[in-house]
């Protein structure tokens, strides 16, 4: 697997994990925009770090990808 190959099971187990337990109040849609910036950009900085692009994001994992997956998803 490389490192960008992971396992759908463990992302929907992951995402279904953060259904039950992270449910947010409610938002404005401004705040829900926000939300999934945040978010993508969580993602994001996980993916330049497992795949090496960006050298002080080196200490994220596959894990920390599914994470914000699961996150903005």
């Amino acid at each position: 697997m490389t490192a960008m190959q992971f396992n759908l099971n463990e992302f929907h187990r992951i995402n279904a994990e953060r259904a039950r337990t992270a449910f947010a109040p409610e938002h404005d849609l401004m705040a829900l925009v926000v939300c999934v910036q945040e978010e993508v950009g969580e993602l994001a900085a996980a993916v330049l770090g497992v795949t090496g692009e960006k050298k002080r994001k080196a200490h994220m994992t596959n894990a920390d990808v599914l994470d914000a997956v699961a996150d903005a998803w």
